[in-house]
């Protein structure tokens, strides 16, 4: 069949538009004369639409910057709960406890919902949280006994009791070893 091999479609079609281009122009002039109003009228449509797509492109921009900026802030000014560390990109976000994690599929950071939640409830999800550098934050996993599952959406396991305590304190949270007690 000549249709299945593109290069003999090409050839035909080349030859055909070449044969019909004046019936063709004369066609779509005759058409944009007699519905030019709507045709106007659909062409502005797609330009505004295309405005406010841009426009919203460049909101979502703006409001991610601001929230990346005010998280940056937030995190320099309370620094490490635990070391002092103070740079923002060092810095995580650890909730004081498991449990009250919100749900939110495979990511658990605050900075991977930022996009998709409304701000107020990240200010809510950060109210449960202390700031912690990203090495003191792992000290306190391993220290909580936490070994993180790889599956999508699986919850941390503990491997054994927990050995540490934490104790709110005005510079954030200390983190004690129970067996110093034993």
């Amino acid at each position: 069949m000549p249709w299945s091999d593109p290069a003999i479609r090409r050839a035909y079609m080349r030859k055909r538009y070449h044969e019909h281009r004046e019936q063709e122009h004369a066609r779509a002039r005759a058409y944009y004369q007699k519905n030019r109003d709507a045709v106007l009228v659909k062409s502005a449509q797609r330009a505004r639409e295309t405005a406010t797509i841009e426009r919203r492109k460049e909101l979502r921009q703006m409001k991610m910057e601001y929230r990346q900026a005010w998280v940056s802030d937030y995190k320099r000014g309370h620094g490490c709960s635990v070391c002092g560390e103070s740079h923002p990109a060092c810095l995580d976000f650890h909730h004081r406890e498991p449990q009250d994690k919100a749900t939110h599929g495979k990511h658990s950071s605050v900075s991977s919902v930022m996009r998709k939640w409304k701000w107020e409830r990240v200010l809510a999800e950060i109210a449960l949280c202390d700031v912690v550098c990203a090495n003191c934050h792992r000290k306190i996993h391993s220290e909580m006994g936490w070994e993180w599952t790889h599956e999508v959406g699986n919850p941390p396991v503990p491997i054994g009791p927990p050995t540490f305590e934490l104790t709110p304190t005005e510079e954030g949270v200390k983190v004690r070893s129970i067996q110093e007690d034993a």
